[in-house]
């Protein structure tokens, strides 16, 4: 389980829990301008509102495979 928090341009801030996270997937969906939205656990955000993605807690997730 990975607990995390959105920061959007908007200023809004969103904290949950999901099991499925991947940065690599997420970071190459933020960069890729064909993308218009984000499926991040069961929230979806529009691509371009996204400012960061923090880890608060990642409790089970081997932090060595990156």
């Amino acid at each position: 389980m990975v607990q995390l928090k959105v920061s959007t341009y908007s200023l809004g801030e969103y904290e949950f829990e999901t099991d499925a996270y991947d940065e690599n997937i997420i970071n190459q969906q933020l960069n890729d301008s064909e993308v218009n939205t984000i499926l991040i656990g069961r929230n979806i955000f529009s691509r371009i509102e996204i400012k960061g993605i923090t880890i608060i807690s990642n409790e089970g997730i081997d932090e060595g495979a990156n």
